[in-house]
């Protein structure tokens, strides 16, 4: 669900925040990104 909203939302500082924690969740998505 965060992967999503991160996706949805514009690059901003709190989006930032949301892909480091998307990476250590889910690091086969930092592949894709």
């Amino acid at each position: 669900m965060a992967s999503r909203s991160r996706i949805l939302l514009p690059p901003t500082a709190f989006s930032s925040l949301e892909i480091a924690i998307t990476e250590e969740r889910f690091p086969n998505q930092m592949k894709i990104r």
